[in-house]
């Protein structure tokens, strides 16, 4: 069902995620039809007809019979889509530091039901977005994955976190993207004997209202570090790859 699948991009929320499928949309475009690229940040040219809304609508697809052989989107690492992802496929994903990863998801989607600054919000109210978005990064990696609030150090998961990111072909940090899509680049050139230079564009960026606010947020965030531990472990754990271990065929 998933058998020509052969690149895929794991699309983390607010982790450049939209910036990064349109790039390779474009990217791949001149090597293969649009219609054969499916995006679910794009999907107005997908030759599938999909709810959109739904995360997980990509299970039922038969990507063989319509030929799809780039996937970028929201997917779980449990969806059918696996045996492509750790057998087949060339798989991406990208991370950002988790501090402030949830300062922009909290802004672009959780704002409107606080309208407050992230550092204004009252204990109550700041552990029920971290239990919302903290660990966001591990929810993805693990296959939405239920965590359990009160207990927020299991090692297990963490083993689990480490395992998986390894079975990745490229995992790029937000913080060093320039960096690292340069190398992206140039392994997928000599794997498709192609010349074409990514173009990142800004997608979906969210806008914080002043930078003291954001360093507010970011000092406040600091003291909740618990409650968003295996993202930031597993951030902590990617940041100290070298770049050949992270970027590879």
């Amino acid at each position: 069902m998933y058998s020509n699948i052969e690149f895929i991009f794991m699309h983390i929320e607010k982790c450049m995620g939209c910036s990064l499928e349109f790039m390779f949309i474009n990217y791949f475009n001149p090597l293969i039809e649009r219609k054969y690229i499916y995006s679910t940040s794009y999907p107005e040219e997908n030759i599938i007809s999909t709810n959109n809304n739904n995360n997980n609508h990509y299970d039922n697809i038969n990507t063989e019979k319509y030929n799809i052989k780039i996937f970028l989107g929201h997917i779980f690492y449990k969806s059918n889509l696996n045996y492509c992802i750790f057998n087949k496929a060339f798989c991406v994903t990208s991370i950002r530091n988790p501090i402030d990863r949830i300062i922009s998801h909290y802004y672009y989607f959780l704002y409107p039901n606080y309208n407050k600054q992230l550092h204004q919000l009252n204990n109550e109210e700041i552990y029920a977005v971290l239990q919302d978005c903290g660990n966001v990064t591990t929810w993805r990696l693990l296959g939405g994955i239920e965590i359990d609030p009160e207990n927020l150090n299991d090692q297990y998961i963490v083993s689990m976190l480490i395992d998986k990111v390894k079975e990745f072909n490229c995992i790029l940090i937000q913080e060093n993207i320039d960096i690292d899509l340069i190398k992206l680049n140039q392994i997928l050139n000599n794997k498709y004997n192609f010349k074409n230079n990514f173009e990142l564009l800004s997608e979906n960026k969210t806008n914080y209202n002043t930078e003291f606010n954001k360093k507010m947020d970011c000092e406040f965030l600091k003291k909740f570090e618990s409650y968003f531990y295996y993202d930031l472990t597993i951030y902590n754990f990617v940041i100290s790859m070298s770049i050949d271990e992270r970027i590879k065929l």
